[in-house]
């Protein structure tokens, strides 16, 4: 076995370590997905098939029973109108330091990200168009990690053609090693779709790890050009029955890149501007 693929797996069996739930099958299964293998599956509970309709709104139908309960958790915003435009105000941090920043959501999936610094220069995807105003490889990460990397991109992606994988349920963060073990728990799911934020769309082998008591994204996973990418979705407080993250960041190789402190988060109704236009 090649050397790298002997550390991906030892990195696999310290994070995924499971109590005496887990079965051997499901371990070997996760094992296969973070080191890139291809695996042709067999109908089965774990095979999730996607609706390939696109809406505007998640449609209920849409969502497997095991995924049901973190729709509901993250609130109604993309099921039904209302609260169609999500507001996230704070302070994003990287190499250059601190900036004020906001970050526009808007169903399906439009995003706008500005910050203090970069004047007149904001990041910018219209899902109607499926155009992205993003100048610079950093850019479109910025775009991936808030955008692709979040819960609502994965509840979406049941109507779009993305393929899912449930690799397990009530995974330990740990070695496995503590008899009272008293840390987080996640459900994980591996999903196969295009990165539209980024040029030419590549298809990304994703893990999305759902906390297996709030129903909440803790983190998205992947590899990108031999680097291991994970976008961290913490600190989640709730807002007229809507749930977001305060906490954003994403890391490259296991050092922090940005993040994104958000002090207010608002929902309304969708608005029919410009905001989201890459001209």
């Amino acid at each position: 076995m090649h050397p790298q693929h002997v550390n991906t797996f030892a990195r696999a069996f310290w994070l995924l370590r499971r109590t005496r739930r887990t079965t051997a099958a499901s371990v070997l299964l996760s094992l296969a997905f973070m080191v890139g293998v291809s695996i042709e599956a067999q109908t089965s509970a774990n095979q999730l098939t996607p609706n390939q309709s696109s809406t505007l709104f998640v449609k209920a139908t849409a969502i497997p029973g095991p995924v049901a309960g973190y729709l509901s958790a993250l609130g109604d915003r993309i099921q039904r109108s209302g609260n169609e435009r999500t507001t996230l105000a704070g302070i994003y941090t990287d190499r250059n330091g601190p900036v004020q920043a906001t970050l526009t959501w808007q169903a399906p999936g439009s995003i706008r990200f500005e910050r203090a610094n970069q004047s007149g220069s904001a990041l910018i995807y219209d899902s109607a168009k499926g155009s992205v105003l993003a100048t610079t490889p950093s850019d479109a990460n910025i775009l991936e990690s808030l955008g692709d990397d979040a819960a609502e991109s994965f509840f979406y992606g049941f109507q779009n053609g993305v393929i899912y994988r449930l690799l397990g349920q009530r995974f330990r963060a740990d070695d496995g090693k503590a008899a009272n073990y008293k840390g987080p728990w996640y459900d994980v799911y591996a999903a196969s779709g295009q990165a539209n934020f980024q040029p030419g769309k590549p298809t990304r082998l994703k893990h999305f790890y759902f906390d297996s008591q709030t129903g909440l994204l803790a983190r998205t996973r992947y590899i990108n050009g031999g680097i291991t990418v994970t976008t961290e979705f913490s600190n989640w407080i709730r807002n007229n029955g809507q749930a977001f993250p305060t906490r954003i960041v994403r890391t490259e190789g296991n050092v922090a890149v940005f993040t994104f402190t958000i002090a207010g988060a608002t929902s309304a109704p969708a608005q029919n501007d410009s905001a989201f236009s890459s001209r």
